[in-house]
């Protein structure tokens, strides 16, 4: 499989690679908050104008599931099932946060426990604890959800209030903890200054991702084209409505 195109969508940002590997890719990441389906195209078509494809060209495509947030999940997977589904071609699920972890994990094998949080807003994080070392990929579910995995989870990706994050990351050691903005919320001023230490922003860079999606497909750790889902592990609005209702019925 010598073509492989990976996109995230699951934050403000649309990132997307291409390449042979993690070694030989080009990447792109436009962050424009609510403007992914204006600029995933786009972002697509300027990485494969820069190594010189088309979209007959990509072998099997890799898209970020989440947990994120609910409109850019939708567009990104929607595009890379989209495509897969045209082209006939294999489609990887693999996790959002995972995206975070694996990019630090390959160059950082012996690090202990990686921890990614990003805002899920209403006061909550999504948030999972990673092993650093790099296993063969495998398959994980999580809320009915399957997708391919390279990393050791200690806690799932999951929703955490703030509070319930900085109590975790204090009590970590040996941990490198990534987060998107350390100024959001109140409760991180409660963070202790060895945890600070720790304490990364959180990137995306989609060509972390490419040996992955290139070793699901060979092990056949595939999704269903026809069949689309995403970790969204929060409740829907309508679907809390839902239960609101029939608790007062």
């Amino acid at each position: 499989m010598s073509n492989v195109l990976t996109i995230d969508s699951s934050t403000n940002a649309v990132a997307v690679a291409c390449g042979s590997s993690d070694r030989d890719a080009s990447s792109r990441c436009v962050e424009q908050r609510a403007f992914h389906s204006e600029n995933i195209l786009v972002v697509i078509d300027e990485i494969l104008q820069e190594r010189s494809l088309t979209m007959k060209d990509i072998d099997v495509i890799g898209v970020g599931v989440g947990p994120g947030l609910f409109t850019g999940l939708r567009v990104g997977i929607s595009a890379a099932h989209a495509f897969a589904h045209t082209l006939d071609i294999p489609l990887v699920y693999f996790s959002s946060l995972e995206l975070t972890a694996i990019s630090f994990a390959g160059s950082h094998p012996v690090c202990g426990k990686v921890v990614v949080a990003r805002d899920a807003r209403r006061h909550e994080l999504y948030s999972a604890t990673y092993e650093s070392a790099l296993l063969p990929t495998t398959q994980c579910t999580i809320d009915t959800t399957t997708f391919s995995t390279r990393l050791n989870r200690i806690h799932e990706e999951a929703l955490l209030t703030p509070e319930q994050f900085v109590e975790a990351v204090n009590v970590s050691e040996d941990t490198q903890v990534f987060l998107d903005d350390i100024s959001r919320y109140e409760e991180f001023s409660q963070f202790t200054e060895t945890s600070r230490s720790h304490i990364q922003p959180a990137s995306i860079d989609a060509r972390y991702m490419l040996d992955h999606v290139i070793e699901a497909a060979q092990a056949g750790i595939v999704a269903d084209v026809f069949a689309p889902s995403a970790l969204y592990i929060r409740k829907s609005d309508a679907e809390l409505s839902w239960n609101i209702q029939e608790s007062v019925s």
